[in-house]
């Protein structure tokens, strides 16, 4: 499905929720189907907030095991000292002086 379609599809689920007052996980299964036959009984696993977070499971995304691991990443890469200069390049960038330093441009 076509993310426009999609998104149109669930503003107007959404606005019928706020009409109805209810929240999305108290529509039933028809409720929801008015809004497109492709509807589900496992739409409900993603309409708590958990399970929304949970089903974008890819690189850079919210699922848990996702945090998970870009927390571990993110881990490795602080016990990795950073090189210096552009390594690329091979240039070096030489440590800062000690403060006690004479200033060389006076």
């Amino acid at each position: 499905m076509a993310f426009r379609d999609a998104h149109e599809i669930v503003g107007k689920t959404v606005r019928y929720a706020i009409d109805q007052k209810k929240a999305l996980p108290e529509l039933s299964l028809a409720e929801l189907r008015q809004f497109s036959a492709v509807i589900k009984e496992n739409v409900f696993a993603v309409l708590e907030p958990e399970g929304s977070v949970a089903a974008r499971d890819h690189i850079g995304a919210t699922a848990p095991r996702q945090v998970q691991a870009a927390i571990a990443r993110l881990r490795q890469q602080l016990q990795t000292p950073a090189p210096v200069g552009n390594a690329a390049a091979g240039d070096k960038i030489p440590p800062n002086p000690p403060a006690d330093t004479p200033d060389p441009a006076g």
